[in-house]
């Protein structure tokens, strides 16, 4: 009898341990899977703060990403593992639908553009020149700015619209439409240079001595091309 009692001691006792130890693994199992949930809500926040990106590109990566993070955590509490699921997949799969919807159509949105691009082109060339050169000049930069603005055309008429504009701005530039161009007391003259880049260099580098003058201070610092200089030219 002694040494029945014994034996069912033993067996309560590795019971209890045995219970003891699942309800420490449960409880360790149920931390985790809180921290995992957390994890994977911060990721679905993140998801959510892309999904109306226009950066195509860095956001499919970025998105991708989050993607092979969320694979890298383990599994959530069951009663909220498809709810936030669906809240990750519902943010990625807008972004995502929104690049494939861009992209379908983005010839019409590059069509638009060298329409606009085409009607910039028709407005340099029929442009009245100025009495005041300094006018001119303010139109110039608002030229650039409107070229700047349009986006992408089909590639296939990238290059000449290019060569148009530059043209138009290159007829612009030998009307003697901007103020005279100086290094000191040194005057300059252009050689070859076309107008759409002096344009440019103008618009990036160039500093006027007054207002009144409007005198371009030349060469730029940091381009300096090649002229020929020539006293009282």
């Amino acid at each position: 009898m002694t040494r029945c009692y014994s034996d069912d001691t033993i067996f309560i006792a590795t019971l209890k341990n045995s219970m003891n130890n699942r309800r420490e693994f449960l409880n360790t199992l149920k931390d985790q899977q809180t921290n995992n949930l957390n994890l994977k809500i911060d990721l679905c926040v993140k998801a959510e703060s892309l999904k109306e990106s226009k950066d195509w590109r860095k956001t499919s990566q970025d998105l991708i990403n989050l993607q092979k993070e969320w694979k890298s955590i383990g599994p959530v509490p069951r009663r909220q593992s498809e709810k936030v699921w669906k809240r990750f997949r519902s943010a990625c799969d807008e972004f995502f639908n929104n690049k494939s919807t861009y992209f379908k159509n983005i010839h019409v949105v590059e069509d638009e553009n060298l329409k606009g691009k085409e009607e910039l082109v028709k407005g340099i060339l029929s442009f009245e020149v100025a009495k005041d050169k300094a006018a001119n000049l303010d139109a110039l930069k608002s030229f650039q700015r409107k070229w700047m603005d349009l986006g992408h055309v089909p590639f296939k008429e990238k290059e000449r619209i290019q060569n148009e504009y530059r043209a138009a701005i290159d007829q612009l530039i030998d009307r003697n439409i901007l103020p005279k161009i100086k290094n000191g007391n040194l005057n300059i003259r252009r050689r070859g240079l076309p107008g759409i880049y002096l344009l440019l260099l103008w618009l990036s580098e160039g500093k006027t001595q007054n207002d009144s003058s409007k005198q371009l201070i030349w060469p730029p610092q940091k381009i300096r091309p090649k002229y020929s200089y020539q006293d009282g030219a």
